[in-house]
């Protein structure tokens, strides 16, 4: 030992291996628990844990963590909104819009926080509110397009189709890039017979996304109404590459080849029925095609 170092060292040395000390003993008579007990007291240990759970889709778990972290820190805006989105996850929607209403009047402007309250009475068939707070969205963020493809989505919903759809307009203004809100207004033209304005907006869906089967579907079902039956074809069979089970698809499909009537479309449609039963056996319109073809 250095009889020329300064007292004050010592002292600092015997104050660390008292530290150190003290939490072996701790460790030894108390037990590992109260050591987890100790960190488990972080509130932001609980929100990292709830939002494990919440990734996972364990949303009960993460509700139960989330609201343990609120407890110890009651005025997190992230925790309170992590558990308004958990509850939204399990289809709580009533606590859901508790939760977000009241954060919405700390943060009066925050445009998420709209949308997710929005999307929570939305789920819960609650239209009239739903339209209210996307209303309120685009007023307070024109330049974002959420709030216009909310309105649009409440006014398809309720068959509202001319007021949809110039919504969805801005929408896609506003993000060209919106492939649903291209097909949402598709299929708003369609329910207004304006085919050629539906076939417009499905061929941009394709263009921002080529894998979205139903818009391929969709447009082959306008070329059937037209009797055009080569691009019929073309689109059905892409629509039923893309997602070789579903049955609207073979079923129109076989229809088109059928009526189209060249080289070995006949044996192309019977393939697709025989197909067809084998998932559905007990498909009445598929077998009584099927007979007529092998009839012929």
């Amino acid at each position: 030992m250095n009889m020329n170092q300064p007292k004050s060292d010592y002292i600092k040395l015997f104050i660390i291996w008292g530290i150190v000390f003290t939490g072996f003993l701790v460790a030894i008579f108390m037990g590992p628990s109260y050591l987890k007990n100790l960190v488990s007291k972080d509130p932001h240990s609980y929100f990292l844990q709830g939002d494990q759970y919440y990734r996972e889709g364990n949303y009960h778990q993460a509700i139960a963590y989330f609201n343990k972290a609120i407890e110890l820190k009651p005025n997190d805006l992230n925790y309170n909104k992590s558990l308004g989105m958990a509850y939204q996850k399990n289809n709580q929607f009533d606590k859901a819009i508790g939760v977000f209403s009241v954060i919405l009047k700390i943060e009066p402007k925050n445009q998420d926080l709209w949308n997710l309250l929005a999307w929570s009475y939305y789920n819960k068939s609650d239209y009239s509110n739903a339209l209210v707070c996307w209303e309120k969205l685009a007023e307070i963020a024109p330049q974002a397009s959420q709030g216009f493809s909310g309105m649009a989505r409440v006014y398809s919903t309720q068959r509202q189709w001319k007021k949809a759809i110039p919504n969805y307009e801005k929408a896609v203004a506003i993000t060209p890039s919106d492939w649903n809100s291209y097909y949402e207004k598709g299929l708003c033209y369609l329910s207004l017979d304006n085919n050629s304005q539906a076939v417009k907006d499905f061929t941009k869906v394709i263009e921002i996304n080529p894998k979205h089967d139903d818009s391929y579907y969709r447009l082959g079902l306008i070329e059937i109404t037209n009797k055009n039956w080569d691009k019929a074809v073309g689109w059905l069979d892409k629509a039923h590459e893309l997602a070789p089970q579903n049955q609207y698809y073979i079923r129109d499909l076989a229809t088109a080849y059928i009526h189209r009537n060249k080289g070995n479309d006949k044996q192309k449609a019977q393939s697709l029925l025989k197909d067809l039963l084998k998932k559905n056996p007990n498909d009445i319109d598929a077998l009584n095609r099927l007979k007529q073809l092998t009839s012929q």
